[in-house]
C-alpha cells in the first residue's frame, strides 16, 4: 500500500560472515511513492540519515542513494529505474515526465533497496555485501526485462 504496488518482493539473506541482508524491490506507476524517502516505509523507524550518491556497477553507471545509520552501525542504499534508465534526481525525473504522462501511457518505476543493520560507518558501501546484492538483484532484473521483451 506504501509504494501503490502490487508487484514487489523482499529477501533476507545471510552473508557467509553471518550478516542479515534485506533486499526489497517494488514496481509502481506512482513515482513519488517510490523515491521519496522509501528507508522509511520499509524500515520502520530505523534512524538513517542521507550520504548522498554512490556510484555501483563495474563502470560506475549506477547511482545509488545511501543511508548510513546515525548510530554507527547500519546502511541502506537504494536505485531507481524508469524507463530502462538510472534515476539520479528524481524530483527533476518526475518534472520532466509530468507533461509527457498526459499525452502518453505511464511507466512505472522499480525501486531497490538493501539495508544492512550492521555495516559499520567507516566501510565504504560499494565494496561491502549488501552492494553486493543490490547490483546483483539490479542485473537479474534487467537481464529478465530484455529477454522479456526481445520474445
Amino acid at each position: 500500500e506504501i509504494y501503490a504496488s502490487h508487484d514487489w518482493a523482499e529477501y533476507r539473506y545471510i552473508s557467509p560472515d553471518g550478516r542479515n541482508i534485506l533486499l526489497f524491490a517494488a514496481r509502481s506507476f506512482d513515482l513519488k511513492r517510490m523515491y521519496h524517502h522509501p528507508e522509511i516505509g520499509i524500515l520502520h523507524g530505523v534512524d538513517l540519515e542521507s550520504h548522498g550518491t554512490v556510484m555501483l556497477g563495474q563502470s560506475g553507471d549506477i547511482p545509488a542513494f545511501l543511508h548510513r545509520s546515525r548510530t554507527g552501525h547500519g546502511a541502506a542504499a537504494y536505485v531507481l529505474l524508469y524507463d530502462n534508465q538510472y534515476v539520479e534526481n528524481p524530483m527533476k525525473l518526475q518534472l520532466q515526465t509530468s507533461i509527457e504522462m498526459l499525452f502518453s501511457p505511464r511507466k512505472a518505476m522499480t525501486l531497490f533497496f538493501v539495508y544492512d543493520k550492521d555495516l559499520i560507518r567507516g566501510t565504504a558501501f560499494d565494496s561491502s555485501i549488501a552492494s553486493e546484492v543490490l547490483e546483483q538483484a539490479i542485473n537479474s532484473f534487467r537481464n529478465g526485462n530484455q529477454a522479456a521483451s526481445s520474445e
